[in-house]
């Protein structure tokens, strides 16, 4: 009977404690605290005066299913009435069940445990009746950081931030109901706020509210004007199974794509058995950083059933401490290894070669396969990305304008990620608005796979387009509003000028005479004539001289001869006094002088008015014997 008693006890035990549960180190479980010094590393807070029960009994029960070579110690620590530390003795733990007991008293108080070693493991830890469970120790939730859903908050205090709704939803007005189902907590709780514009546009800042495991039930009141609200999370920890906003399931982007086998991954080596056939060097003791904490991140894009891993990593005195197996998933794997102060080894061990993934990396540093290449084309060398606004977001794609007849349709982007930059990179979407400002939205965080990307209808035309933050981002599959992308081929453009050298009418410069590579460097006067073999560069004048200034002012030709009497260019006729054409010097006497309708009289030396008899010769105004003498003393002379 007693040996049937016995085995009935222990079948309870396990029932009752679970120790069937994954065993966890206590310096990977996020309920243990910075000890005070090196001596005790580690602390779990049991109780704290505002905790309702700090005075009554303690009780503690921790199921050990690992201890260090030389074994670990606990020791209580608590306040006592005048508030001072009272620290207890050192007590031996012991491989199973650890019932600790804390005697009641009659005043509020802190009791805390001490361990002497992270590395010793358990697998139930109860504080008075109630199971304790290390945060993140599930695999039911997605981390919050993990989740693009989640852009960038305001500030560290509030690091992530989850749209709600905006002006342009339609039902930005209405009451929003937010159901958020937590699996997980940070050991030391989480918070959210909500933060939502007012009627005049500015922002109101909730208050901050603890984030309680299971569903979280967050209601905005409904307000008679368009707003933006937003659900502010204190920390990326936070892990959950469900977000519904108003009665619509929402959706983590999930990871997917074409992956490489462990087996066939050259950053594998042979593992230690047929359990553990493969195995990943994380650090050694000469890397420099060996005792930090080393961080995996592993994208598995194809999971055989029940396939695992397992931490295996030097301790302090050099031996092997090999950790419990852990279930692999599909998706993103983060796997931290808490920080030492002594330089280790750490290694990953995987059970199954046939796990897929297309990405790793080890403390932010991205590791390929050897031969490996990412099989996606680079943003920065993809003609559908344009230069970005400044250096934050380098690389726009633009997804709609208003001119393309749906661009208030909902817009709808998928881009399927082959590699990201170690840093990680980011996209946004900026958009027109109503009266045709631009609204820049939130950054979200890039994912390997397909990344879908919506965009809600609106009423009225506008522009959308896609930042993104990095042009080393490649991708494999680009697709707007069901429509498949291809990047257009990149042409030869010897001569840069923007033209594919198949279209352009000249592959290289035009020179000053608009020949094609030609070799003219000038044609100032743009006669056609180039510079260098021009007899005149600039214009000839009226006398033939390059440049020159022409007929000189008051002469009549470019000799410098100027009009005579006569109006002869460069005559020689001094003088026509009486304008009769001919030159004074030409004609005799004074007849030159005599004007029109008058004659000379050579009696009376004058010019007089001429007379209706031609006879009269003398201009008395009568024929008579002076006339007759006059032409007898001009007979026998010779008229030229």
């Amino acid at each position: 009977m007693k040996f049937s008693f016995s085995l009935l006890f222990t079948f309870l035990m396990c029932l009752s404690f679970g120790v069937n549960a994954q065993p966890t180190a206590i310096s990977d479980c996020g309920l243990f605290a910075d000890g005070p010094n090196g001596t005790w590393p580690h602390a779990l807070t049991v109780t704290t005066p505002d905790s309702g029960n700090s005075s009554a009994e303690q009780v503690i029960e921790i199921n050990v299913t690992m201890l260090p070579a030389g074994g670990a110690n606990y020791r209580v620590v608590k306040t006592v009435a005048n508030g001072n530390w009272n620290n207890g003795n050192a007590m031996m733990l012991s491989m199973g069940m650890n019932t600790i007991t804390v005697t009641a008293v009659s005043f509020d108080r802190t009791v805390k445990l001490q361990f002497s070693d992270g590395s010793i493991e358990f697998d139930v830890l109860d504080i008075n009746g109630e199971a304790q469970v290390c945060p993140g120790s599930t695999d039911t939730g997605t981390p919050v950081a993990q989740c693009s859903l989640f852009a960038d908050g305001p500030n560290d205090t509030w690091p992530y931030a989850l749209t709600v709704t905006t002006p342009d939803s339609g039902n930005s007005s209405a009451e929003q109901v937010i159901e958020f189902n937590v699996t997980s907590l940070p050991a030391g709780g989480a918070d959210y706020r909500i933060v939502k514009t007012v009627a005049n546009g500015n922002w109101n800042n909730g208050n901050a509210m603890a984030l309680t495991l299971g569903m979280n039930t967050i209601t905005v009141s409904e307000v008679t004007f368009d707003r933006s609200v937003k659900l502010q999370l204190s920390s990326g920890e936070v892990e959950f199974d469900s977000l519904v906003i108003n009665g619509s399931t929402q959706e983590c982007d999930t990871f997917s794509g074409e992956g490489t086998a462990i087996a066939g991954c050259s950053l594998f080596d042979e593992g230690p058995n047929e359990t553990w056939p493969h195995a990943l060097s994380v650090t050694t003791p000469d890397s420099g950083i060996s005792s930090a904490e080393q961080v995996v991140v592993l994208n598995i894009t194809s999971l055989p059933a029940g396939a695992q891993y397992r931490i295996v990593k030097t301790v302090a005195n050099g031996n092997w401490d090999t950790g419990s197996a852990q279930a692999l998933v599909l998706g993103l794997n983060t796997i931290t290894v808490a920080a030492v102060s002594f330089d280790r080894s750490v290694k990953l061990q995987f059970d199954n070669g046939d796990v897929e993934f297309n990405a790793l990396t080890v403390n932010g540093s991205a590791l390929e396969c050897a031969g490996e290449t990412a099989g996606g084309t680079p943003v920065a060398d993809c003609l559908l990305f344009t230069d970005g606004p400044n250096s934050t977001w380098p690389y726009a794609m633009t997804v709609t304008t208003p001119d393309s007849a749906n661009s208030g349709a909902e817009q709808n982007i998928t881009i399927t990620i082959t590699s990201l930059p170690a840093e990680g990179a980011n996209y946004r979407i900026v958009k027109t608005v109503a009266n045709g400002n631009w609204f820049n939205g939130n950054a979200v965080s890039l994912a390997y796979g397909e990344n879908s990307i919506t965009v809600s209808e609106v009423a009225f035309d506008r522009s959308v387009k896609v930042q993104v933050s990095s042009g080393e981002v490649e991708f494999d599959a680009l697709v707007l509003n069901g429509t498949a992308l291809e990047c257009p081929e990149p042409c030869a453009d010897v001569d840069a000028d923007g033209i594919c050298d198949d279209e352009d009418d000249c592959v290289g410069s035009y020179d000053a005479l608009g020949i094609c590579n030609g070799d003219c460097p000038a044609d100032e006067d743009a006669d056609g004539v180039c510079d260098n073999v021009d007899d005149c560069v600039g214009e000839y004048d009226e006398c033939g001289v390059c440049n020159g200034s022409g007929i000189i002012q008051g002469a009549c030709d470019c000799d410098g001869n100027v009009v005579d009497a006569l109006g002869v260019c460069g005559g020689d006729c001094a003088a026509d006094v009486n304008g009769n054409g001919l030159c004074d010097t030409e004609e005799s006497g004074a007849f030159i002088y005599c004007g029109e309708g008058t004659v000379w009289n050579p009696v009376t030396l004058t010019c007089e008015g001429g007379s209706s008899c031609p006879t009269d010769l003398d201009g008395d105004g009568a024929t008579a014997v002076g006339d007759l003498l006059v032409m007898l003393g001009a007979f026998g002379q010779s008229c030229e």
